[in-house]
């Protein structure tokens, strides 16, 4: 059996392309109309896909925006603050790995109140340690510090000793 070779032809070599350039050629509005075609609907695709992209990252991104604004109503003025923003941050990172998993330990907790010289501190590290998910959790918000805190440090005689007492002898009147 032989076998037949393949006698497509390409570009205008092709009798069905080259009549299409034809009538391109007598009728000029036809290629208007295709690019008018190609435009619309690249506008359609456009408009439906920031659609998508709004609706499933603009409820992502509204909800941290409601956060951080939640956070700095919270954590207050920071104008006096001793520590720098980097200082704020390692603090609130100790207290998070003090109260995330299984236990608390409230000896790194009061080693970071002691560090607290003024509640522009304090609001400072409230601030930087924003809203914040256990490693525990798959669901939920987050929470705030003084709800890590208040969750995490159930008994009142530990927060008492290990936290507002170091905040109350520094003249500060945010307790948790």
């Amino acid at each position: 059996m032989a076998t037949r070779k393949k006698t497509t032809k390409k570009g205008l070599g092709n009798p069905a392309a080259a009549v299409v350039a034809t009538e391109v050629l007598k009728n000029p509005e036809l290629l208007d109309r295709a690019e008018r075609r190609v435009d619309k609907t690249f506008r359609n695709l456009l408009i439906t896909g920031g659609v998508v992209v709004g609706i499933i990252f603009g409820r992502k991104i509204y909800k941290r925006w409601k956060d951080n604004n939640d956070v700095q109503k919270i954590a207050g003025s920071t104008k006096y603050a001793t520590m720098s923003g980097d200082q704020a941050l390692a603090a609130a990172d100790k207290l998070f790995a003090a109260m995330d998993g299984a236990g608390t330990n409230l000896t790194k907790i009061k080693e970071v109140m002691q560090l607290v010289v003024n509640e522009d501190d304090l609001n400072l590290i409230i601030l930087k340690f924003g809203k914040r998910k256990s490693s525990w959790s798959f669901f939920g918000d987050g929470q705030t510090l003084s709800e890590w805190i208040q969750n995490d440090v159930k008994s009142a005689s530990d927060r008492e000793t290990y936290i507002n007492s170091i905040l109350r002898q520094k003249g500060i009147k945010k307790l948790f």
